[in-house]
């Protein structure tokens, strides 16, 4: 299942339909539930990645414009926690994917460009295209790499 086209062809189904009259919303829209289960890692999750963040991060550092094998190796493990994490939610809801994939499009159908909501959608489409977009997910790699040698530099130095 990838989440980056099942989110696209929602907003893409949105675009080829006039949008009609605003369904009311009786419970939390979904892309919000969506955004902060992706971005709550305190129980499930955590743990796994930052124990993979530790492992595969001393790949990235440097500042070639290429990127090792190992990269595109950890690249595809991370789709892989991102796709179990989004799958969770899923159960969770109880929902299919034909199910999330409705939700979401009629969510995206009644939600104005002003509104709160539209701006967890663009944070949330965001969000996993950069985590299934091999180039922007290693860049954010890289420059955490870099970051964390420079904050070690700085650290050696000082002693």
């Amino acid at each position: 299942m990838n989440f980056q086209r099942l989110l696209e062809a929602a907003r893409q189904d949105v675009d080829r339909e006039a949008k009609q009259v605003k369904r009311p919303v009786k419970s939390q829209m979904v892309i919000t539930k969506l955004l902060e289960y992706m971005l709550d890692m305190d129980e499930d999750g955590f743990e796994e990645l930052w124990d993979f963040e530790r492992r595969v991060i001393p790949y990235f550092e440097g500042h070639s414009t290429e990127y090792r094998l190992e990269c595109k190796e950890a690249h595809a493990e991370f789709q892989d926690m991102v796709e179990r994490r989004l799958e969770r939610f899923l159960t969770t809801h109880g929902w299919t994917v034909d199910e999330f994939h409705r939700r979401i499009r009629d969510e995206l159908a009644g939600i104005d460009s002003i509104e709160k909501e539209h701006e967890h959608a663009e944070e949330l489409v965001r969000m996993i295209h950069d985590a299934f977009d091999f180039d922007s997910w290693a860049q954010s790699m890289r420059y955490s790499a870099n970051r964390r040698v420079e904050v070690d530099a700085d650290h050696v130095a000082r002693k």
